[in-house]
């Protein structure tokens, strides 16, 4: 029912063909869109550390679970499916904070600080550590690590000029995917350079803190 509304500015005579998706300007352009202008560019560096640190989470936390807090592998995935669940609730409270605040860039203040002061915390788990700890960093997890990304669009479509909304939406999904590849490569670089997963942990936890920086330069409106 929305479509027709949604659409209003939709290009409806262009032709799709396969080269399109690979022409190096569909990359580039979005990519030069988001970095023109400055306020957009720190949104999308603070995405970019939100997204290596929240892909970090994603991708290894089952592992260390097991491997280093000696879990079961069904306990880990059970948690690992509790902190997804709470995403689920904590990405539209996010947003819903936002709006009643009017103010997405200090909602992703605190969605840094939270995420930065999670992760820490998950680095120096030790086995010794009681479940409903482990558990409770979970639940803080889905609430701060993985519940940011809608404020953040939305705060990157808010910043944009209306005539390249596209474009910078795309380069900043691009920027994202960029840092959720480069997360946990950096991640995995670190823990085969003979350091421990917690070691690896807090190296993420300073990533996502420095999303600050950019951020503390963004007045909201």
């Amino acid at each position: 029912p929305l479509r027709e509304r949604v659409d209003a500015a939709r290009e409806r005579t262009l032709a799709l063909h396969w080269h399109m998706f690979l022409t190096p300007n569909n990359l580039r352009r979005p990519l030069a869109v988001l970095v023109a202008m400055p306020a957009l560019r720190r949104m999308g560096l603070a995405g970019g550390c939100l997204g290596a640190g929240q892909s970090v989470w994603f991708a290894f936390l089952v592992t260390y679970l097991v491997v280093e807090l000696h879990w079961t592998l069904t306990a880990a995935g059970a948690l690992f499916a509790l902190m997804q669940g709470v995403s689920a609730l904590g990405r539209p409270l996010a947003g819903f904070i936002s709006d009643r605040l009017g103010d997405g860039v200090r909602v992703l203040r605190w969605a840094v600080i939270g995420s930065g002061l999670t992760t820490l915390a998950l680095a120096f788990c030790t086995p010794a550590w009681p479940v409903w700890s482990v558990v409770t960093l979970a639940v803080l997890a889905g609430l701060t690590v993985a519940s940011w990304n809608g404020v953040q669009f939305a705060e990157v479509a808010r910043l944009a000029p209306r005539e390249t909304l596209n474009e910078t939406m795309t380069g900043a999904t691009l920027l994202l995917l960029v840092a959720y590849v480069v997360g946990p490569a950096l991640f995995s670089l670190v823990v085969a350079a003979g350091a421990r997963f917690g070691a690896a942990f807090a190296a993420m936890a300073l990533v996502t803190f420095s999303a600050l920086l950019p951020l503390s330069r963004i007045e909201a409106d």
